[in-house]
């Protein structure tokens, strides 16, 4: 009964009964994948995208009876990772705001749009995919509209499909673009606008109230790990280009922490320097763990770190920078730029305890690292000891393990692993990202 009056609401705006499925509509401030270079190509000034409001929504359905597990979690289906930890991913979009006007960068269905990535996923699942959710941006598109009139939008540009067709430099079917991108000019009431370097459908909502289905609040789903400690081990993979060891003992090294992270069953996050990702990323993420760059060979203030790292992998989305450095080429709008989402650095580096999201990035601090193991400023007893304070008075705890000084831990790590255990949840970054990710939703509506 109640999917049955949800689906009445929308066909009483114009939809058809068979576009409509059940679906929840979340809104997170941060850029979607992309968003910076699009604006930017389509000549709005970085002054103004920094300025603006950054809005994704994403949607999400729990009809998914008949489904494989494997389909909404595929890194190759799932492209651009926008999960975030909560399975039923159907749709995203990313949205643009300056003052009263929002402009939609990209509608975008990994699940629909990308199933031919996996030859056997799609044999199980596409035929079910398309009776289901084909008309995927009907209904992210009306929960654009929803947003807008929600925040006191006036107008929604909407890209046509020519312009899409016309940037985009891969082959893609123009057939396919057309039917997502001009739905919104054949069922709304709009007119094509040129602005910039780009033409729009311009959806004014004062004449679209009565086609835009209005979406209920409800609330966020409880986080996981309340009331528990979290603490996340993360391993800088440098091998030996910054320290005297041998590249035999660093390889020898990282064997070793996977089999005692695979004997605890414990994930980790692995940030990996650029120069060693191809010979590294496959066995740590066989094991699950999460994976981050560490920039591209570890020299600090090269603002060509980032561009290198893309050149390697383009769905990476942590950064680590070397030594803890923030510098000027690691601006939030940059690592937005060039897609990375999260940004792994010491407390003192960014002067705060806590993760945080600033400009759409979230920022995790590092508590304690094994820096004084190696220069034998603490001994293995002191290093306990202030990782044991720093567990005692935070929540959330983040120490950091390198693979080039693991002769000061590796012997112990089975027993540190097994202590912190028993002291929390032992949680990649990926995780926190997720949970800091819900933590910031604007409102999420089914």
């Amino acid at each position: 009964m109640k999917v049955a009056a949800e689906r009445a609401q929308f066909t009483e705006r114009g939809f058809r009964a068979r576009e409509y499925f059940p679906h929840d509509v979340i809104a997170l401030p941060k850029p979607y994948a992309d968003t910076h270079l699009c604006l930017e190509k389509r000549g709005v000034s970085r002054r103004r995208i920094a300025s603006g409001q950054h809005i994704q929504l994403n949607v999400y359905s729990n009809w998914l009876g008949g489904f494989p597990d494997a389909l909404f979690t595929d890194p190759a289906v799932n492209w651009h990772g926008q999960q975030f930890g909560r399975k039923g991913l159907i749709a995203a979009a990313g949205l643009f705001v300056e003052g009263r006007t929002g402009v939609v960068t990209y509608l975008q269905s990994d699940l629909c749009q990308q199933i031919y990535r996996s030859p056997s996923l799609k044999r199980a699942a596409s035929a079910r995919l398309d009776t289901r959710f084909r008309y995927w941006y009907r209904i992210l598109f009306n929960a654009i509209l929803d947003f807008a009139a929600d925040h006191g939008l006036d107008i929604v540009h909407s890209p046509t499909a020519d312009h899409i067709i016309g940037a985009t430099k891969k082959r893609i079917d123009p057939g396919l673009f057309t039917q997502i991108y001009d739905s919104v000019g054949e069922h709304y009431s709009c007119r094509r606008v040129a602005i910039d370097r780009a033409e729009y459908w311009a959806v004014a909502l004062k004449d679209n109230h009565d086609r835009i289905a209005r979406l209920n609040h409800a609330a966020m789903p409880d986080t996981p790990a309340a009331g528990r400690k979290v603490i996340c081990i993360c391993h800088d993979i440098e091998s030996n280009v910054d320290t005297k060891v041998t590249e035999s003992e660093c390889r020898e090294a990282l064997r070793r922490m996977l089999a005692v992270e695979r004997a605890h069953d414990v994930r980790t996050t692995y940030q990996v320097l650029g120069l060693l990702f191809r010979d590294t990323a496959a066995a740590v993420a066989a094991d699950g763990h999460a994976l981050a760059f560490h920039s591209y060979d570890h020299k600090v203030g090269d603002p060509t770190q980032l561009a290198r790292t893309r050149e390697v992998d383009l769905q990476v989305k942590g950064y680590r920078p070397p030594q803890s450095k923030i510098t000027a080429d690691l601006s939030d709008y940059t690592l937005a730029y060039w897609n990375f989402e999260w940004l792994l650095s010491s407390a003192s580096s960014f002067r705060f305890q806590e993760p945080r999201i600033e400009n759409g990035i979230v920022k995790i601090p590092v508590h304690l690292d094994d820096w004084p193991l190696h220069t034998g400023a603490l001994t293995r007893a002191q290093w306990m000891a202030r990782l044991r304070d720093e567990i005692a008075k935070r929540d959330i705890l983040v120490i950091s393990l390198h693979d080039c000084y693991a002769r000061q831990w590796l012997d112990w790590y089975p027993d540190l692993l097994t202590e912190l255990q028993g002291l929390g949840e032992l949680w990649t970054c990926e995780q926190v990202v997720n949970r800091e990710r819900f933590r910031s939703a604007l409102r999420t509506r089914p």
